[in-house]
This record gives structure tokens, C-alpha cells and sequence, in this order.
């Protein structure tokens, strides 16, 4: 089944539960770098990243901090920016390119 089919052609938005927005926001602003839209209140904030936006969020009746979506982005230097984002603070993990090819 193809998007012609379907109706969809893309996503547009993905809400992450995590249990400090700021700490968040912080994180996937200041370290990665995507673009901050705003926020709407102090537990929820919206990001940007190309045509796909981020949505940051405590619990708010559904969702586990730590239990949901795992991003993907796209980078020519993955790498570069996986050493980046390490250094920077983040928890070291696998870094793997969606090709299947790890770093």
C-alpha cells in the first residue's frame, strides 16, 4: 500500500514524554541544534526539525518517560555529530545510520 492509497504522505509532528522539559528543550536545542517554535506552558514545548516537528512533553495522562518514540535524524556527518552530542552531555549509546551501518 502506497501513500497515494493511503491519504499519507509524511509526518508532521512526534511527542516525546520526557520528565524534565527545560532539561529537554535544552538538550535538543542547545545540543543538537533544531530549531525552538515555542513553548506552551512550562511542561510542554515545541521544536522543529525540517518539516517535522517535536513535541516535548511530561506525562500528561498517557505516555512513560523514557518508554516511546526513538528519532531518527538525518545528518551528512554522523559520526561527527554522534562524538558532538557525546561529549556534550549525552548518554553514549549505539549510534546507527539507517542504512544499518553503525559508527
Amino acid at each position: 500500500m502506497d501513500s497515494s492509497s493511503t491519504g499519507l504522505f509524511g509526518i508532521r509532528q512526534v511527542a516525546v514524554t520526557v520528565s524534565d522539559v527545560a532539561a529537554a528543550k535544552a538538550f535538543y536545542h542547545g545540543i543538537l541544534g533544531l530549531k525552538f517554535l515555542f513553548d506552551a506552558g512550562p511542561n510542554l514545548a515545541f521544536l522543529e526539525c525540517g518539516p517535522v516537528r517535536i513535541l516535548l512533553s511530561t506525562p500528561q495522562g498517557a505516555g512513560t518517560v523514557d518508554r516511546n518514540s526513538t528519532l531518527y535524524f538525518q545528518t551528512s556527518m554522523l559520526e561527527a555529530k554522534y562524538a558532538s552530542v557525546v561529549a556534550a552531555g549525552a548518554k553514549s549509546g549505539t549510534c546507527t545510520a539507517v542504512d544499518g551501518k553503525n559508527a
